[in-house]
């Protein structure tokens, strides 16, 4: 017998329970605020918008992250799940933070402008205030880049440690935020890192008392063991940076997007799965959106950019076979550096990462397939040891063992069900970047942003799960001076405009599903 069935006035929620106790969630018309892990049968958006609560700087679990696991859960066109701005803070006067050193560079480190924060995509570097002479409206490089002086502010506050002036004009030590490949299904890892405050280091940022480095990105994981239906927004973008006593802040990376379902369905154009960078800091006028630079200075001397936030990771896993109709926008472009035309695109952050596939249980110490298990399901070696260890693949060590002629297949084989004789094609990732002519260079691993007035990325993971009946069709995305232009490409030209990326599955024969084990925690609400 069903349990008690709330039902509450628009603008709240309709909760049900459901025969076995687990709590449905049904929002229609709802703005409500949830964070944490969260454990429902049925979840239903309809023109509503949930709002992730910010990292508060201690709490993994309950901030700056919502985790939803469900039997199934179904979006509509007209919601939202916000985590804009929700990753890691920068403090007044102080360096971004982040995983690993994915925060940019600022405050007491610098003189002027800070280093945009990263996550997959490494920040901008900011800049020096530049000369922007009349003959050549354009800062110089290398000798106008920002440069790390490693300050910070003394623990009474109001100055820095140091005001020594270490630059020498040749852009180093870099400001920016370094590229770091965390694990989507790490329960701490995935935020994006903030933004360095604007320059401290000459003794001005203190007086204002305005931090005006850009947050980096929250991180929205959803985990059905059913059907996941996506017609809505999901958005962990960065902040961007802002300005304050003609000093600029770096914007904040994108954070991560993860979607595990048995069958996953993207729908159409109006979906809109967004881990962009933030834009760097000037001291410009902002747009209507940027409510984060709201109170900050808007009519100052534009010469230097804040670097621009580094773009997030978005991964989508389900099935072999189980990829439905997946149309969408999927955006994780690095931010252009501040407004300034002498520094914008120089101080740009560099692209994020879009995946697809499903690997199962890896050999990493994290549980994989979210069945409650880590590691599990490795086999033994012929030496007698485990294959995994604590998170890492082992060998046998040099010198006879019990079965020499024994053969043990990789965690990566064994997860995917591929072995060497395998006829599947492997996964593949590529990652291009293009100039306004169009031709495609790598982007860069180092963090170095790109240099070109209109640069596109166009990243794709080639599913070894579609038959050749099937059709991938991946395009670029392009971000042209904080606006995202989206339209339809050919996938043989991946420096295209746009960003759609469409998966659709033909009538035609499909290859044998993988088979995936996605368990749902119960957790107590």
């Amino acid at each position: 017998m069903k349990g008690s069935t709330i039902v509450l006035s628009l603008f709240f929620v309709l909760a049900i329970l459901s025969p076995c106790g687990a709590v449905d969630l049904i929002l229609n018309g709802v703005t409500q605020t949830l964070g944490g892990n969260k454990t429902y049968g049925r979840v239903s958006l309809t023109n509503s918008k949930i709002i992730v609560p910010k990292f508060n700087g201690n709490d993994y679990s309950a901030t700056g992250i919502l985790m939803i696991y469900a039997d199934s859960f179904d979006m509509d066109a007209t919601s939202t799940i916000d985590a804009r701005g929700a990753g890691y803070l920068t403090a007044l006067c102080s360096d971004g933070v982040g995983d690993a050193n994915t925060g940019g560079a600022g405050g007491c480190s610098v003189i002027d402008s800070g280093g945009g924060g990263a996550n997959v995509g490494s920040g901008g570097q900011g800049t020096k205030d530049c000369a922007l002479p009349a003959s050549n409206p354009h800062c110089q490089f290398p000798q106008e880049w920002e440069e790390d002086c490693a300050g910070a502010p003394k623990a009474s506050g109001g100055s820095c440690v140091s005001t020594a002036n270490c630059r020498n004009n040749d852009g180093e030590p870099r400001t920016n935020g370094r590229s770091f490949r965390s694990s989507a299904f790490d329960p701490r890892q995935g935020m994006g890192g903030s933004g360095g405050d604007k320059g401290c280091r000459d003794g001005d940022g203190f007086s204002s008392g305005k931090m005006v480095g850009g947050s980096g990105g929250g991180r929205v994981k959803i985990i059905v063991s059913g059907t996941m239906n996506i017609r809505g927004k999901i958005t962990v973008s960065g902040y961007r940076g802002c300005g304050d006593g003609n000093d600029s802040g770096g914007g904040g990376a994108g954070g991560t997007i993860l979607l595990v379902a048995n069958e996953l369905n993207v729908y159409n154009s109006t979906t809109k799965l967004d881990a962009t960078g933030g834009r760097g800091g000037d001291s410009q006028p902002k747009g209507p959106t940027e409510t984060e630079c709201a109170g900050t200075q808007t009519s100052g001397t534009c010469d230097d950019c804040g670097g621009g936030g580094g773009g997030g990771l978005i991964y989508i896993l389900a099935p072999a076979g189980n990829y439905r109709t997946m149309i969408g926008v999927y955006n994780v472009s690095g931010a252009y550096g501040g407004a300034c035309i002498g520094c914008e695109n120089e101080a740009r952050g560099i692209d994020g990462l879009v995946q697809y596939g499903h690997e199962g249980e890896i050999c990493d110490g994290v549980d994989n397939t979210y069945d409650g298990e880590v590691d599990e399901g490795f086999p033994m070696l012929p030496c007698g040891i485990p294959s995994c260890s604590n998170g890492i693949e082992q060998t046998c060590p040099d010198g006879p063992t019990d079965d020499t002629s024994s053969t043990v297949a990789s965690s990566t084989e064994r997860a995917t069900g591929r072995t060497a004789s395998s006829t599947r094609a492997p996964d593949s990732t590529t990652t291009a970047s293009s100039d306004s002519t169009g031709s495609a260079n790598p982007t860069d691993s180092t963090g170095t942003p790109a240099t070109s007035d209109s640069q596109m990325t166009a990243t794709a993971t080639q599913l070894n799960t579609l038959s050749q009946s099937q059709t991938v069709v991946i395009t670029a995305t392009q971000t042209d001076k904080g606006n995202t232009n989206t339209g339809s490409v050919n996938p043989t030209n991946p420096s295209s405009t746009a960003v759609t990326v469409d998966i659709a599955e033909s009538t035609g024969s499909l290859l044998a599903p993988l088979a995936v084990a996605i368990g749902i925690v119960a957790l107590a609400l």
